[in-house]
């Protein structure tokens, strides 16, 4: 927000007279939750990668528990599988994180 602020966008619409709640909600948050959905959108195929620990110390089952297994014992169609899965979810991340981009961005919209 505070390398947003005194950007030349924000100036204008102060000098047009716009209330100061409008710029910050508006203008200056919409701009600056960009790097924030980008990171979002790398971080949601990091929960498959996650799960693999977190089931593996708890003993939970899951598909994290799931791929382990299936290394462990050479099971290529399930190894395949979770990799495909998780190719799904970052491209389902990107894709999320893009729409959430044009949304909220009004640069990236024309």
């Amino acid at each position: 927000m505070l390398e947003v602020l005194p950007l030349d966008f924000v100036r204008a619409a102060r000098a047009k007279g716009v209330p100061e709640n409008a710029i910050i909600w508006r203008h200056t948050l919409r701009t600056a939750l960009a790097p924030m959905i980008t990171l979002l959108g790398i971080l949601f195929p990091a929960l498959l990668g996650g799960s693999v620990f977190i089931e593996r110390v708890f003993q939970w089952p899951g598909m994290g528990l799931l791929a382990v297994n299936a290394i462990a014992s050479r099971d290529y169609d399930l190894v395949t599988a979770t990799v495909i899965v998780g190719s799904v979810m970052v491209i389902i991340g990107n894709l999320l994180a893009d729409l959430l981009h044009t949304a909220m961005d009004p640069r990236v919209r024309s």
